[in-house]
C-alpha cells in the first residue's frame, strides 16, 4: 500500500496528490475510453481496427453505435 508510506514521507502534501490524481480520472475516461455499451464484440474489434488515434476511436464508436441505432429502427417500422 502507498498511503502510509506516502504520509510518512510527504505528509499531509498526499491529499492533494489524491484530488488531483482523483480530479484527472474523469476527463481521461470520458476523452480517451470508447463507449461499447449495446455493442457486441466483433462492432468493438472494428472499432479498434479502423481507427488511426485514440481521438478517432473515441469519435467512431458513438457515431456507429447511433448510425445502427437508426438502421434497427427502420428494419422495425418496415
Amino acid at each position: 500500500m502507498v498511503a502510509p508510506t506516502a504520509l510518512e514521507t510527504i505528509g499531509y502534501k498526499y491529499y492533494i496528490v489524491f484530488c488531483v490524481v482523483c480530479a484527472t480520472i474523469p476527463p481521461v475516461v470520458c476523452f480517451f475510453f470508447p463507449e461499447t455499451m449495446g455493442q457486441n464484440l466483433e462492432d468493438i474489434e472494428r472499432i479498434f481496427q479502423e481507427s488511426k488515434s485514440i481521438q478517432q476511436t473515441v469519435a467512431l464508436a458513438p457515431a456507429r453505435a447511433t448510425a445502427e441505432a437508426i438502421e434497427n429502427i427502420d428494419d422495425i417500422e418496415q
